[in-house]
């Protein structure tokens, strides 16, 4: 089972993202968990070279209220399209509709508090996440497109592989999520290693500038301090880039457990590709 990963302080989200249920850093880690589960509980698909491809479409229960996140997402290699919705009914409610419609084989996990229902169709997976909220069920769907996914490994390789050269020696890049959307390119990066904060801080702000990121200001974070709205959970470093038409931010710490960590958020906002 994957750990969520570290808070991390929160990038501009589109207006309907910010007046929605969670914040930056749950919209990241559960798009990675969608991404993550897909390929495992996925098999490898029948892959149909020269057919169009056409998204699945999901339906949603009649009183649900959708916000479309990104139809242009690609997390650690894998193209999807996610959207959230809130419904006022129970999970287990909402569990027995998916079920009715979405047909079988329907598989069924628990991740935590979070019902997870997992299908697929045709050479895409569709994940839904369920989790009970004050006010009825907040949902998160991700379409995976396992086909690309399989046919474009080696370029996902490489991307992942030109950010672990660029950081310390030793360094895993556990998640790598790009998307693109309303004239603005994202990308979340986590990473572990061995390697101190000041290091990791210092090779991470490095890679950022080599991709035209320009640094604003730097802060050494204290636990409990609160930046850009965000309380923060443990101690380390961070790094603010801002110029026109980019944003960034590097955080560097050791988590609980004492292992270094190294998370990146960065915005291009002219519509040119993500780093």
């Amino acid at each position: 089972m994957r750990r969520a990963p570290p808070q991390t302080i929160p990038m501009r989200l589109p207006t309907k993202l910010q007046k929605g249920k969670f914040a930056a850093t749950r919209f990241w880690g559960i798009a990675l968990v969608i991404a993550v589960l897909a390929s495992v509980v996925f098999m490898r698909p029948s892959i149909s070279a020269g057919q169009p491809q056409v998204w699945p479409t999901i339906q949603l229960p009649a009183d649900a209220e959708s916000i479309s996140i990104s139809d242009h997402m690609v997390a650690n290699g894998v193209p999807m399209r996610t959207s959230s919705f809130t419904a006022r009914q129970d999970v287990a409610t909402t569990v027995a509709w998916f079920k009715a419609r979405l047909g079988s084989p329907l598989a069924e996990d628990r991740l935590g508090n979070k019902t997870i229902l997992g299908r697929a169709e045709g050479d895409f997976y569709i994940t839904i996440q369920l989790e009970q909220i004050e006010t009825g069920v907040l949902g998160l769907i991700g379409v995976s497109d396992m086909r690309y996914a399989l046919t474009q490994r080696g370029k996902s390789r490489e991307a992942t592989d030109a950010w672990a050269r660029d950081l310390p020696s030793g360094t895993k890049v556990l998640n790598l999520l790009v998307s693109q959307d309303d004239g603005k390119s994202s990308t979340y990066l986590l990473a572990s290693n061995l390697q101190s904060d000041a290091l990791n801080a210092e090779r991470a702000t490095r890679a950022l500038e080599r991709r035209g990121f320009v640094v604003e200001r730097k802060v050494d974070l204290e636990k409990g301090a609160t930046v850009n709205g965000s309380v923060i959970t443990v101690s380390g470093r961070t790094v603010l880039f801002k110029s026109a038409g980019r944003e960034a931010t590097v955080m560097a710490f050791h988590d609980e457990s004492g292992r270094a960590a190294i998370v990146i958020n960065a915005v291009v906002l002219t519509g040119r590709l993500a780093p």
